[in-house]
C-alpha cells in the first residue's frame, strides 16, 4: 500500500522502484536461510506496484534472469509468483490474461534445457495459470495426444502378435497399457480397432462378428 501511495503522490519513480527491487532480488537466494519465504513477500511486493501501475508487468522478463538456474529460488517460481499475487489483487482473470499477452514472455523465465511450448504449458498448468494463455495449453494437449497415439500403434504392433496368432501379450496387459499410457479418444478408439483387425488369425478374421467383439473389447480400455 505504501507503494502505491507514494507512486500515486509523485514520491516515487518507477525507475527508483525498478532499482530497488533489482538490488533486493539480486542476492535474493541468500536471504532463504533467514527469510524462508522471501520469494512469496518479493513476488507480493513487485505484484502490488504492478497492481498500482508503478511497475509494468514486464518486469518480470528480465528481473530473475540471474536465477534461471537458481537452487533456493527460480526464475518461474518468482514470475508464476508475481502473477499469481496479481491475480489475486485484480480478482479479474480476463484482464490479466490481456495483459499476459501483452506484456509477459514467460519463456524467458524457463532454464536454456527446457523443452520450449511444452515446458511453458506444463508450468502455468502447474500453477493454476493456464487460463491466461489458454490456446497454448490446447496445442500442447492436442501434441500430447498425438505422441500418446502414435506411441499406441507402436505398442500394439508388436503386442498382438503376428496374423498367426503368435507371439504378443495377453488381452489383459494390453489392456492395462493402454490404460496407464492413453486418454480415452475417438482417434486411440480407431487405433486399437484397426490394429487389432490386422494382425487378427484368420480364422477370425472368416468369422466377423468374433473379430469385432475381440476388437471391442480392447477398445473398452
Amino acid at each position: 500500500k505504501v507503494i502505491g501511495a507514494l507512486f500515486e503522490a509523485k514520491l516515487l519513480k518507477t525507475a527508483q522502484l525498478t532499482t530497488l527491487f533489482n538490488e533486493q532480488l539480486e542476492f535474493i537466494e541468500d536471504e532463504v536461510c533467514d527469510v524462508p519465504h522471501i520469494a512469496t513477500y518479493m513476488a507480493q511486493f513487485i505484484a502490488a506496484a504492478v497492481h498500482d501501475g508503478a511497475v509494468k508487468l514486464a518486469f518480470v522478463n528480465e528481473a530473475f534472469a540471474h536465477l534461471l538456474e537458481g537452487e533456493a529460488i527460480t526464475a518461474s517460481q518468482m514470475a508464476c509468483g508475481v502473477l499469481l499475487a496479481l491475480r489475486a489483487l485484480m480478482k479479474d482473470d480476463a484482464k490479466l490474461a490481456k495483459m499476459y499477452a501483452d506484456e509477459v514472455q514467460l519463456e524467458k523465465c524457463l532454464p536454456p534445457d527446457a523443452n520450449g511450448t511444452s515446458a511453458l504449458a506444463q508450468l502455468l498448468e502447474a500453477k493454476g495459470l493456464s487460463f491466461v494463455d489458454p490456446k497454448l495449453g490446447a496445442e500442447v494437449a492436442k501434441a500430447r495426444e498425438e505422441e500418446q497415439l502414435v506411441a499406441l500403434e507402436a505398442y500394439l504392433k508388436g503386442a498382438l502378435g503376428d496374423i498367426d496368432g503368435a507371439g504378443g501379450s495377453t488381452d489383459e496387459e494390453i489392456m492395462m497399457w493402454i490404460w496407464e499410457n492413453t486418454s480415452s479418444s475417438a482417434g486411440s478408439a480407431r487405433i486399437v480397432m484397426r490394429c487389432v483387425l490386422e494382425t487378427a488369425p484368420t480364422a477370425l478374421i472368416e468369422d466377423a462378428a468374433t473379430a469385432k467383439a475381440s476388437a471391442a473389447k480392447l477398445c473398452k480400455a
